[in-house]
């Protein structure tokens, strides 16, 4: 997600090419997505208020590309985070998980003609998904040691932020209900953390020790 994939891109770290070059990117999908079986849907129930960028990336979690892509690529490191599972989750097409994703699938007619039977499920509306999170999340690992066995795949822990720097620089709370969840993504992000590593050993970048402001700019 873009916690994780904004910092290859060049609007908000100018000089990471001269370290890293990003080979491939998975654009907001839930594990629970990722390591299901392919689907279709036809190009034109996908039509809708989406730019050509979300809608490929669209096609891909719906027919299951991403892996294959990657694979071809072959990373020397793969940097994944929980973003999707946590915050958008996945509803089923075709009895097929899909991300449920409000930047996508949301907006396209397809989801339209469909959303009574589109419900999305994610932890933080469905807590007791974790163990379903963690089966996929355990998944994806095994299948990037065997298909990448050279690649390095490392877990990104990462919080929601509870502010933001204002236009004018001043540092304002995020209040009122919309805002009510971030405590609870929060406490559900490390319940997962924590029950993962213990489980598994795995590289991470560890991003909670430090306190980190949003961007109205």
């Amino acid at each position: 997600a873009c916690v994780t994939r904004d910092c290859f891109n060049r609007s908000f770290v100018p000089f990471y090419r001269d370290n890293f070059e990003c080979v491939s990117t998975v654009w907001q999908s839930s594990f629970i997505s990722l390591v299901s079986p392919p689907t279709k849907v036809a190009d034109q129930e996908l039509a809708g208020r989406l730019n050509d960028k979300q809608l490929a990336y669209l096609k891909e979690d719906i027919e299951k590309e991403h892996i294959k892509k990657l694979v071809v690529q072959k990373p020397d490191y793969i940097i994944l985070d929980l973003y999707a599972d946590i915050h958008y989750g996945t509803c089923f097409i075709n009895n097929i998980p899909v991300t449920c994703n409000p930047n996508s699938l949301m907006k396209t007619n397809f989801y339209k003609l469909n959303k009574d039977n589109l419900t999305a499920c994610s932890l933080l509306n469905t807590p007791e998904q974790l163990p379903k999170v963690k089966e996929a999340f355990y998944r994806f690992i095994e299948l990037m040691q065997s298909s990448l066995p050279k690649a390095h795949v490392i877990l990104h822990l990462f919080e929601f932020t509870d502010a933001y720097i204002s236009k004018k620089g001043e540092s304002i709370k995020f209040e009122g209900m919309k805002y009510e969840y971030i405590t609870k993504a929060n406490a559900l992000l490390n319940t997962l953390y924590d029950e993962i590593l213990s489980e598994r050993e795995i590289m991470t970048v560890d991003m909670r020790d430090r306190y980190y402001l949003g961007d109205e700019s």
